[in-house]
């Protein structure tokens, strides 16, 4: 002990540790952090706050902390391992016992050619709690090996400035109910910015919520029934592959233009959408999957995820009376079902119109529309003929539409433009709300993930462009 005291004493007379540099602060840019009525925030916590929202800070490792990483990893490397368990298991073939087996050559393809069944594929797949589970053996040693290693802005301000923001939004907005008993809350808040100009809406998160597993399940059901949307985008290449393949002659003298659905979710009638999927879910019948139930069921459990829409805020217990919520696990496919159902009975009701004024070409991504047009009137034109299918007169469009050919029209993550030859020209799109915050150089992510992102943005500029 007294040799090693010494040799850590020469150590630090002889090879003293370099002095400390001082930290770096990176100067935020003023358009990526918004104080709205608060002065507290340091320059040094705006520059952490400028690095973007996907910037990971190395949080205080203590005992709890590893606490909790040890279960979070332990729950991954469960359910990694039944997955991979159920996927290596054969497929099981229920035989009668009179039944004899076939050693035919055509028996044994029909029996590599059959399908999984149902009630196996639904323990598979299926979020719900299975009694008596025992954690998995471990896997191959592949998936061992690798089980060991286990874009916007920030506005900040007040808590009570938030409260009153969203309280505000809640009770002057019909879609909401309050559920007594509540309290409330005491309102302390400086009117630096009016709170008026100040646009909020809520987004619920379903997450263990008493009905998220009864919505996985209605939406494995009824998800394959976008395939039966021809307006609907699967991707967000599909309405460049339909542009680049309509010839030039027929997009010549015509422009693209954008269109966007105000407030979609909260603007949707919820029974008429619940017969809408159905209705539709009874055309496409055979295409479906219902996992054992029948469309009087799916019907039965729609209705009670898309009326139970009840969420607790500071405190007080609400309910939202119409529209979907943002969250819902169905919410988007409801909400892509219900604007074709007015789609048929407008721009599909007559394919000679679809032909002649739209070029074959409309295409939506849920609450996002494009098509083309000759002038502004024709374009309003359409889309009003599709929020005029809506008994509730609810739909509204935001429609934007070139002024001139050389100006590019923006639709989800790319600009369009065509030439006056026809020619579809097209450029990678980033909104300005983004604020070119990807993710940061010096964040806490792994190296391989940094290197990726930058792979995968050339990847989607160059298919874009």
């Amino acid at each position: 002990m007294n040799l090693q005291n010494k040799f850590t004493w020469l150590l630090s007379k002889y090879y003293p540790p370099p002095p400390p540099t001082p930290p770096t602060v990176i100067q935020p840019a003023a358009d990526r952090v918004t104080t709205l009525n608060c002065d507290s925030v340091s320059d040094n916590q705006k520059s952490v706050l400028a690095l973007g929202p996907n910037f990971a800070v190395t949080p205080h490792v203590n005992q709890e902390f590893k606490d909790k990483v040890s279960m979070d990893i332990a729950q991954c490397v469960f359910k990694i391992r039944h997955k991979q368990a159920f996927e290596q298991q054969p497929v099981e073939q229920s035989m009668d016992s009179e039944e004899q087996p076939n050693n035919t050559p055509e028996h044994h393809e029909e029996a590599e050619e059959a399908e999984e069944p149902t009630s196996k594929k639904i323990k598979r797949i299926c979020p719900f709690p299975t009694p008596f589970t025992r954690t998995p053996d471990p896997a191959c040693p592949e998936l061992e090996d690798k089980l060991a290693y286990k874009c916007g802005e920030f506005v900040v301000t007040t808590k009570d400035i938030h409260r009153t923001l969203t309280e505000k939004h809640l009770e002057e907005t019909a879609v909401y109910l309050q559920i007594l008993p509540t309290r409330k809350v005491r309102e302390c808040f400086r009117n630096t910015i009016p709170l008026e100009q100040v646009k909020v809406r809520p987004i619920i998160s379903c997450v263990d919520s008493p009905t998220e597993r009864l919505s996985w399940l209605v939406t494995t059901i009824l998800k394959p029934l976008l395939k039966e949307i021809p307006s609907h985008l699967g991707n967000l290449f599909e309405h460049l592959e339909t542009l680049r393949a309509i010839p030039k002659e027929q997009l010549a003298g015509r422009r693209i233009f954008s269109a966007d659905i105000s407030a979609l979710y909260t603007n949707i009638n919820v029974q008429g959408c619940i017969d809408d999927v159905i209705e539709l879910a009874t055309e496409h019948r055979e295409k479906l999957d219902l996992m054992g139930l029948n469309l009087t069921d799916v019907h039965e459990i729609l209705l009670h995820i898309l009326t139970s829409s009840y969420f607790v805020y500071n405190g007080t217990l609400w309910i939202q009376q119409d529209g979907l919520f943002m969250g819902l696990r169905p919410g988007p496919f409801c909400a892509v079902i219900r604007v074709y159902k007015f789609e048929r009975s407008s721009v599909y009701t007559d394919l000679h119109y679809l032909s002649v004024y739209l070029s074959d070409f409309y295409k939506r991504y849920i609450d996002d529309a494009t098509s083309t047009a000759v002038t502004r009137e024709e374009a309003l034109a359409l889309v009003q003929s599709i929020a005029d299918q809506d008994p509730d007169k609810k739909l509204k469009w935001e429609v934007e539409f070139p002024e001139n050919d050389q100006e590019f029209i923006p639709f989800l993550n790319t600009e369009l433009r065509v030439e006056p030859d026809g020619t579809v020209t097209s450029r990678l799109y980033r909104k300005p709300q983004q604020k070119d915050i990807t993710l940061h150089k010096n964040s806490c992510h792994p190296e391989s993930v940094k290197t990726n992102t930058v792979i995968n943005l050339y990847k989607e500029a160059d298919k874009i462009s």
